[in-house]
């Protein structure tokens, strides 16, 4: 895959929340696709109480590295 989904790093989201990751720990730049990242970086992750318009602290720096891959042709083997 040339891509990470950084919400499956996630197993709960608080009630009345919601899960959203940005690549500063100061929720300034969004990731506008988290179940897609395709850029190696550091993100964080938040949760943004709409209700209180308000963001918990950010979590642990998370590193997301994307290794392109080729595929491998072999050649023939000859017996």
């Amino acid at each position: 895959s040339n891509s990470v989904n950084l919400n499956s790093l996630v197993a709960t989201t608080p009630t009345g929340a919601s899960l959203q990751w940005y690549s500063d720990n100061t929720h300034t730049n969004a990731v506008t696709t988290p179940t897609a990242v395709t850029t190696s970086g550091t993100y964080y992750a938040f949760y943004y109480d709409a209700t209180n318009s308000c963001y918990s602290p950010a979590t642990a720096a998370v590193t997301a590295t994307i290794t392109n891959c080729c595929a491998v042709t072999l050649p023939p083997t000859v017996n």
